[in-house]
């Protein structure tokens, strides 16, 4: 046992002498229709733009890792198969990291201004706007999760967008600007390209039907036009009674009205379709079942309701 931890102990420190510390970084991700790839002249596009500091959530794993090995020190010393002066040997090589920040945007230069969208057939024929109104100027990004922005364009607006195959990548960059704030990040990062296809709109199938209310009803959701993507959603739901995603959109968007009763049945549909269909293939763009079990257990909680047990399928 002595041995071992000796080994264990050297392990640690020769780890310790090599790593390097995490610079923050700003990285940006786009997803377009919650990963549809073939949309329609016609139809909205939700551009889904996320930005994360991936320096800071190395870091914070970092952090967690020396974590458990300064808790394993003190096990070792406290059952006497170390001395505290081997240990005091190897803290010394175990220092957390300081979390690093990122501040992206400013009071004077909002981060909305840094955002530009572009594809591999030039300027995009589309005009996207952030669909939300009241944002923040800056965002602080620091190692605990992701900041998320939807853009989107209107019906009317993509009638201009002719069909074809285009890659489109978002882009954030303060290249030309000076002088830039004091404090703030500064440099030019950009989202791995997204390919999306825009074909005519074909004669409308029940699930070619079902798939254009989900996507306008999504668009209006976040959008904050909750009436209007309820009745779409609830025209998808109508139509077929098995879309887990309609189901959870329209638990969504009835959430957001403050209809919490229909909310929870809404979930409660789509925990049961998921159970239905649990013994097959499921679809990848569906939202796993922890993220129903979760917004039942919310709901419930704001119902003041007894949670009821249940398994997930």
């Amino acid at each position: 046992m002595r041995r071992h931890c000796t080994l264990l102990i050297a392990t640690i420190m020769i780890l310790g002498s090599v790593l390097v510390t995490a610079a923050p970084t700003l990285d940006v991700g786009l997803l377009i229709n919650e990963g549809d790839v073939i949309s329609y002249v016609g139809w909205p596009l939700l551009f889904e733009v996320s930005f994360a500091n991936q320096g800071a959530l190395n870091d914070v794993l970092y952090n967690q890792e020396i974590a458990a090995e300064l808790a394993e020190l003190d096990a070792l010393v406290a059952s006497g198969d170390i001395t505290e002066a081997e240990a005091g040997r190897v803290r010394e090589r175990l220092v957390l990291r300081e979390i690093e920040p990122v501040v992206f945007g400013d009071v004077g230069l909002p981060w909305m201004a840094l955002v530009t969208f572009e594809s591999s057939r030039g300027e995009l024929p589309w005009s996207i706007k952030l669909l939300a109104e009241d944002v923040p100027s800056h965002l602080i990004l620091t190692g605990t999760g992701v900041a998320v922005a939807w853009y989107g364009l209107d019906a009317e607006g993509s009638e201009s967008a002719p069909p074809g195959i285009y890659d489109v990548s978002v882009v954030v960059s303060t290249a030309g600007i000076d002088p830039v704030p004091e404090g703030m990040w500064t440099g030019t990062s950009s989202s791995s390209p997204v390919r999306i296809e825009i074909r005519v709109e074909p004669e409308l199938t029940d699930e070619l039907l079902v798939q254009k209310w989900i996507t306008f009803g999504r668009h209006e959701l976040y959008q904050g036009a909750f009436a209007v993507a309820e009745a779409l959603l609830l025209d998808a739901v109508a139509l077929d009674p098995t879309s887990i995603e309609a189901w959870i959109l329209l638990g969504d968007t009835q959430y957001a009205q403050g209809k919490l009763e229909p909310a929870l049945d809404s979930f409660y549909e789509a925990f049961d379709v998921l159970a239905a269909q649990s013994s097959g293939e499921l679809a990848s763009h569906v939202e796993p079942p922890t993220y129903i079990i979760l917004r039942i257990a919310q709901i419930q909680d704001e119902l003041d309701l007894t949670p009821e047990p249940a398994e997930e399928p």
